[in-house]
């Protein structure tokens, strides 16, 4: 496929910018071009993406979450050691957000330490659910119970 120079040049600063992980959809970058409809550019560009990677040898890395997952555990442990928390029942329903997770495209949109924190937050979360439906059950219920 012949390109023109313009294009192959607009193709290579789009995929700079999505290595430098400065993001703007190509519908932005596209509006910025004077030749060209907007939607003819948009094609082209997307079209030679993969042929300059290949011609670069360049080689994709994803990052996982895991590690900084593990980072936010360790702080929490060694911050959190004056309250009666094991911060081990996290890592459980982080689990299970990190198999949802890894069957979407989340790897690719943001960084892993968001992935990471989003994984804690839902951990926290479904726990502070746990907690709570004991609390529900020992507090309110449970007496209820007793009176039969």
């Amino acid at each position: 496929m012949e390109a023109s120079p313009k294009i192959v040049m607009m193709a290579c600063f789009y995929l700079a910018m999505k290595v430098e992980e400065f993001y703007v959809t190509i519908d932005e970058f596209v509006s910025n071009l004077r030749s060209g409809s907007p939607e003819q550019n948009t094609t082209r560009i997307l079209g030679l993406e993969p042929e300059i990677m290949r011609a670069l040898r360049y080689q994709i890395t994803i990052h996982c979450p895991f590690r900084p997952f593990e980072g936010h555990l360790v702080e929490m442990k060694t911050r959190m050691l004056l309250l009666n928390f094991n911060v081990e029942t996290i890592r459980e329903p982080a689990d299970q957000f990190f198999r949802k997770a890894l069957l979407s495209d989340v790897m690719l949109m943001y960084p892993p330490s968001q992935i990471a924190l989003a994984a804690l937050k839902y951990g926290l979360d479904a726990l502070s659910e746990y907690i709570c439906s004991i609390y529900f059950f020992a507090f309110a219920i449970f007496p209820l119970l007793i009176q039969f």
